[in-house]
């Protein structure tokens, strides 16, 4: 894959429902996939709260933080923290 931006990488999670997957199972994995691997997980949940106060994504950049914020809970297999994460 080439080497995306990442608000091209952060819009792909939105609007494409494999790449939410991926990122949900493998968050480094998916981020070096997309070459930016020099981001962490939590680099990305990080900058979440900037790109979701962003008036063309609405409501789904609420949705955007919580996933970013989850993913590597899920990716671990930690349920339960995960949710926690997620929920408001």
């Amino acid at each position: 894959m080439a080497t995306q931006t990442v608000g091209e990488f952060i819009l792909g999670l939105l609007d494409d429902e494999e790449a939410a997957d991926a990122y949900r199972a493998d968050p480094a994995g998916a981020l070096a996939a997309a070459g930016i691997g020099a981001l962490s997980p939590a680099d990305l949940a990080d900058l979440a709260p900037a790109v979701a106060e962003s008036p063309l994504l609405g409501v789904r950049g609420h949705w955007l933080v919580g996933m970013l914020a989850a993913a590597p809970a899920v990716a671990a297999g930690d349920d339960a923290r995960a949710i926690e994460t997620f929920s408001p």
